[in-house]
């Protein structure tokens, strides 16, 4: 599992980056993979478990079969295999909590989890 932390402005859009490996330690790849199911949710909502998006990306549009290394990855000089976009409208409330939660299930095993705690930064202009 991973887990993955940072600080988003309320009402932009945000992308999940991560690298995935299976239980060998090996990257997954787009044809390893069976679903993608994506849901964001307001820890300080009055409904903390109802999401605030629901997506089911096609895994060849947000898996890589090679890893990556652009200007949005830091981590390291690996790279990444996943990136998975969320709208602005996943983030609507400044000063809230939020997580994301990305399940993989593979074409054959148990499903992987990505995980990201985000934090909302209320835009004072708008």
């Amino acid at each position: 599992m991973t887990v993955v932390k940072a600080v988003v402005a309320e009402n932009s859009a945000a992308v999940i980056l991560a690298r995935v490996v299976d239980t060998d330690g090996d990257p997954i790849a787009a044809a390893d993979v069976a679903s993608i199911a994506v849901k964001v949710f307001d820890r300080d909502a009055a409904s903390p478990t109802t999401p605030t998006h629901t997506a089911a990306p096609d895994p060849g549009d947000v898996v890589y079969d090679e890893l990556q290394v652009d200007a949005r990855w830091s981590a390291d000089a690996t790279g990444y295999n996943l990136a998975v976009g969320l709208p602005g409208s996943s983030f609507p409330t400044g000063d809230h909590r939020y997580r994301a939660e990305v399940k993989i299930t593979p074409a054959d095993g148990d499903p992987y989890y990505v995980l990201a705690d985000l934090s909302a930064l209320e835009v004072l202009s708008e």
